[in-house]
């Protein structure tokens, strides 16, 4: 059986050695959440129509 070794997003040293913001930084910036997001956006049924050139 071979073992197969995945490389680390991040060394758990290195985050304790940072401050809380970078710590999240450095945690969700390889993560895309911009898919995630948009299921959570909702249609805005009030103002202006909002038109994207």
């Amino acid at each position: 059986m071979s073992i197969i070794q995945q490389p680390t997003l991040f060394d758990i040293q290195i985050l304790q050695e940072l401050e809380i913001e970078a710590k999240y930084q450095e945690i969700f910036s390889p993560l895309e959440l911009t898919p995630l997001v948009a299921l959570f956006q909702k249609e805005n049924t009030v103002g202006a129509p909002v038109t994207i050139n």
